[in-house]
C-alpha cells in the first residue's frame, strides 16, 4: 500500500514535470519567433538605409497591405517606448537597440533550454524509479 502511494505521488510530480516542460516549449517557440521578426526587421532596416531622397517604396501597413510613398530624406525613426511614449531614434540606435533585444532572448532561450533539460533529467529519474518499484 505504501509503494502504491509512492508511486501516485511520483506519478503526479511526473505529471507536474511534464507541464512544465510543455510551457517551457511553448515559451522557447515565443522566443524563437521573436528572434525571427527582431531579423526580419534589421534586414528591413539595412534595406531603407540604401534608400535614396525622393526614392519610392512600399511601406507595409499590415500582413500583405502597402502603402506607396517617396522617401522625403528624413531617416529619423520613431519608436515606441512604452506607455505610449515614442521617441525619435536614427537607423543605427534602432538596429543596436535590436541587437540588444536580440542578445536578451538569446540569453533566455539558453536558459530555457537549461531548464527544460533539468526537468527531462527530473522525469527520467522518476520514470526510473517507478519502473523499478514496479518490477
Amino acid at each position: 500500500m505504501v509503494a502504491t502511494d509512492h508511486i501516485k505521488e511520483q506519478y503526479q510530480e511526473f505529471k507536474v514535470l511534464q507541464e512544465h516542460m510543455e510551457k517551457l516549449n511553448e515559451h522557447t517557440d515565443m522566443l524563437e519567433r521573436q528572434l525571427v521578426l527582431i531579423d526580419d526587421t534589421k534586414d528591413a532596416l539595412h534595406a531603407f538605409s540604401s534608400v535614396l531622397p525622393g526614392q519610392e517604396m512600399l511601406v507595409p501597413l499590415a500582413d500583405g497591405i502597402f502603402l506607396k510613398a517617396k522617401f522625403a530624406g528624413n531617416p529619423e525613426l520613431l519608436v515606441n517606448v512604452g506607455a505610449g511614449a515614442v521617441v525619435p531614434r536614427s537607423c543605427d540606435q534602432v538596429i543596436l537597440m535590436l541587437d540588444e533585444q536580440r542578445n536578451k532572448i538569446t540569453l533566455n532561450i539558453g536558459e530555457a533550454r537549461r531548464l527544460l533539460e533539468q526537468f527531462e533529467g527530473q522525469a527520467m529519474q522518476i520514470y526510473r524509479e517507478v519502473e523499478s518499484q514496479s518490477e
